[in-house]
Protein backbone atom coordinates (compact mmCIF):
# COMPACT_ATOMS: atom_id res chain seq x y z
CA UNK A 1 0.00 0.00 0.00
CA UNK A 2 1.42 3.86 -0.92
CA UNK A 3 1.47 5.87 2.20
CA UNK A 4 3.45 8.68 0.50
CA UNK A 5 5.36 9.84 -2.52
CA UNK A 6 8.01 12.37 -3.44
CA UNK A 7 8.89 13.84 -6.47
CA UNK A 8 12.70 14.56 -7.87
CA UNK A 9 11.57 15.82 -11.64
CA UNK A 10 14.00 15.60 -14.34
CA UNK A 11 15.66 18.90 -16.10
CA UNK A 12 14.54 22.22 -14.73
CA UNK A 13 16.96 24.20 -12.16
CA UNK A 14 16.66 24.87 -8.74
CA UNK A 15 17.56 28.59 -8.27
CA UNK A 16 20.43 29.10 -10.89
CA UNK A 17 21.45 25.70 -10.88
CA UNK A 18 20.24 22.45 -12.55
CA UNK A 19 18.60 20.36 -9.68
CA UNK A 20 20.46 17.40 -11.13
CA UNK A 21 24.07 17.02 -11.19
CA UNK A 22 27.01 14.12 -11.89
CA UNK A 23 29.30 13.93 -9.04
CA UNK A 24 31.66 11.58 -10.66
CA UNK A 25 31.11 8.82 -12.86
CA UNK A 26 29.09 6.52 -10.56
CA UNK A 27 27.37 9.35 -8.69
CA UNK A 28 24.04 11.24 -8.84
CA UNK A 29 22.56 14.25 -7.14
CA UNK A 30 19.69 16.16 -7.13
CA UNK A 31 19.47 19.08 -4.58
CA UNK A 32 16.15 21.49 -4.52
CA UNK A 33 16.43 23.31 -0.84
CA UNK A 34 12.17 24.47 -1.88
CA UNK A 35 10.85 20.80 -2.02
CA UNK A 36 9.30 21.39 -4.99
CA UNK A 37 7.00 20.30 -6.52
CA UNK A 38 6.31 17.30 -3.44
CA UNK A 39 8.90 18.13 -0.54
CA UNK A 40 12.25 16.46 -1.81
CA UNK A 41 14.53 18.67 -1.18
CA UNK A 42 18.47 15.98 -1.71
CA UNK A 43 18.49 12.87 -3.25
CA UNK A 44 22.22 11.27 -3.56
CA UNK A 45 22.29 7.98 -5.41
CA UNK A 46 25.87 6.00 -6.32
CA UNK A 47 25.98 2.77 -8.20
CA UNK A 48 27.65 0.13 -6.19
CA UNK A 49 29.45 -3.47 -7.17
CA UNK A 50 27.16 -6.08 -8.32
CA UNK A 51 23.79 -4.46 -8.77
CA UNK A 52 24.15 -2.70 -5.47
CA UNK A 53 23.51 1.07 -4.87
CA UNK A 54 23.63 3.61 -2.13
CA UNK A 55 20.84 5.95 -2.16
CA UNK A 56 19.76 8.54 0.39
CA UNK A 57 16.68 10.90 0.52
CA UNK A 58 15.98 13.55 2.49
CA UNK A 59 12.23 15.09 2.25
CA UNK A 60 10.45 17.95 3.94
CA UNK A 61 8.70 20.91 3.69
CA UNK A 62 5.08 22.02 3.39
CA UNK A 63 4.55 20.24 -0.02
CA UNK A 64 5.32 16.96 1.47
CA UNK A 65 2.70 14.91 2.50
CA UNK A 66 3.54 12.38 5.53
CA UNK A 67 2.30 9.23 6.29
CA UNK A 68 0.12 8.77 9.66
CA UNK A 69 3.01 7.49 12.21
CA UNK A 70 4.53 5.17 13.01
CA UNK A 71 4.71 3.22 9.81
CA UNK A 72 3.97 -0.19 9.92
CA UNK A 73 7.40 -2.26 9.90
CA UNK A 74 8.65 -3.91 7.64
CA UNK A 75 8.39 -0.30 5.65
CA UNK A 76 9.19 -0.67 1.38
CA UNK A 77 10.73 1.75 -0.15
CA UNK A 78 10.98 2.39 -3.90
CA UNK A 79 12.71 4.82 -6.31
CA UNK A 80 11.17 4.32 -9.71
CA UNK A 81 12.72 6.33 -12.65
CA UNK A 82 11.23 7.84 -15.13
CA UNK A 83 11.79 5.20 -17.40
CA UNK A 84 10.64 2.50 -14.71
CA UNK A 85 13.85 1.26 -13.78
CA UNK A 86 13.15 0.58 -10.00
CA UNK A 87 15.45 0.46 -6.76
CA UNK A 88 13.90 -1.01 -3.36
CA UNK A 89 15.02 -1.67 0.12
CA UNK A 90 12.98 -3.03 2.67
CA UNK A 91 13.35 -2.06 6.54
CA UNK A 92 12.80 -3.58 9.70
CA UNK A 93 12.57 -3.35 12.89
CA UNK A 94 16.19 -4.64 14.13
CA UNK A 95 18.11 -1.73 11.87
CA UNK A 96 15.19 1.45 12.46
CA UNK A 97 16.39 4.12 14.44
CA UNK A 98 13.33 6.27 14.48
CA UNK A 99 9.47 5.83 13.80
CA UNK A 100 7.86 8.68 15.37
CA UNK A 101 6.88 12.40 15.07
CA UNK A 102 6.85 12.65 11.19
CA UNK A 103 10.78 11.18 11.41
CA UNK A 104 11.13 8.01 9.85
CA UNK A 105 15.09 7.07 9.97
CA UNK A 106 16.67 3.20 8.93
CA UNK A 107 18.92 1.25 7.43
CA UNK A 108 18.33 -1.08 4.76
CA UNK A 109 18.71 -5.23 5.67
Amino acid sequence: MLVTESLAPSGGTCGDRSCWRARGPRKFAYGDEAGTPSGMIALEAKAGASGQADIRVRAAGETLTLPTMPLGLPVRAQLVSSTGICWESVFTSSHTRGNDDGVFQSKSE
